[in-house]
């Protein structure tokens, strides 16, 4: 079974998934221009499903399979 997102939480330049198979990953608004661009209020306006993130106001979707572009929390030191 494919882990899907369980909750996420954003910060200035990226956002952390919580997946239901107890990993965090943080992703950076740059995987997508939309997100990249778009203000807090709606890159916080996300709903959660099994099949990924869903922007509805973006016209965004991240699928749960796109993870692997992600990097796992907690590894990443900003240069």
């Amino acid at each position: 079974m494919t882990p899907h997102p369980v909750a996420v939480n954003f910060s200035v330049d990226s956002f952390t998934v919580e997946l239901s198979d107890g990993r965090t990953l943080r992703v950076p608004y740059t995987v997508s221009p939309k997100l990249l661009t778009a203000t807090p209020e709606q890159r916080e306006a996300v709903r959660l499903s099994r099949s990924g993130l869903h922007w509805d106001q973006l016209t965004r979707t991240l699928a749960s399979t796109d993870c692997r572009v992600t990097i796992p929390s907690g590894s990443f030191s900003p240069g």
